[in-house]
């Protein structure tokens, strides 16, 4: 009042998927100042044809593509033929993470040159055959562009079977008896014990071929023998898993 002095101001903000606008307007004894602005980005990348409008501030920030497919073979290469899957969560701290249509993942608004370690739940897959070996990365990511992370979904296949103790002529489960399963009947893969009935079971097998038999060391300590003394079978490579039934032992005195 003791200056004469009046203003008045009005100020609007909208945020839309593909970016954000505001204009301010004031007006005051001397003059009417307006302010438009608007904010956002462009995101493309090349490398997975993916184009995107967003009203966030992407200069200078980094990005993760996760994609994760079905490695039939085990071999950790997504080969010809070898499809994506859905149903992976990804957990991370930052960042804007998008599930796609195409089964991709994509991260967005990352700092770049910083680490960030991020875990994959597996907890909706289709096939509890389905698995993934490292479900916890590590990565550093490169300013400006999207960084690209292929995760192999192994199917992995299962194994079953009895052994069986046969004294006099009486045959009956035999539990805690060490089973041994090879990977091309050289490297050992796993072992497993059989349950107080004589069954036993194993599902972390990938696709290839495979020989079992009954610990040799343990065989010795308990003084039997076992028939067969290797059992040969093979993990096919297939969209559900492989299952593999009927493996069976016996084990007999051996001859003093």
């Amino acid at each position: 009042y003791i200056n004469k002095i009046a203003s008045i101001g009005l100020g609007f903000r909208y945020n839309f998927s593909f970016t954000q606008l505001g204009f301010s307007a004031s007006h005051s004894n001397q003059s009417i100042t307006m302010t438009q602005s608007a904010r956002g980005s462009l995101v493309y990348d090349s490398k997975t044809n993916y184009l995107d409008l967003n009203n966030r501030v992407n200069v200078g920030r980094a990005g993760i593509v996760i994609i994760p497919y079905l490695d039939l073979n085990g071999n950790g290469k997504r080969d010809k033929g070898e499809a994506k899957v859905e149903g992976l969560k990804i957990q991370i701290t930052g960042g804007h993470v998008l599930y796609n249509k195409d089964t991709t993942i994509r991260i967005t608004n990352l700092e770049a040159n910083t680490k960030y370690n991020f875990k994959i739940n597996t907890e909706g897959l289709d096939n509890i055959s389905w698995q993934i070996r490292n479900k916890a990365i590590a990565i550093t990511l490169a300013p400006n562009q999207f960084t690209i992370i292929e995760v192999p979904v192994m199917v992995m296949g299962e194994v079953s079977g009895m052994v069986y103790s046969k004294e006099e002529g009486n045959q009956k489960g035999l539990g805690r008896i060490k089973i041994n399963f090879y990977h091309n009947n050289s490297s050992l893969v796993a072992q497993i014990l059989s349950e107080s009935d004589g069954s036993f079971n194993f599902a972390q097998l990938k696709a290839g071929s495979y020989s079992a038999r009954i610990d040799s060391t343990q065989l010795h300590n308990i003084k039997m023998e076992s028939y067969p003394t290797t059992l040969h079978f093979n993990i096919v490579p297939t969209k559900e898993g492989d299952v593999v039934e009927g493996l069976t032992f016996t084990l007999t005195s051996s001859a003093v």
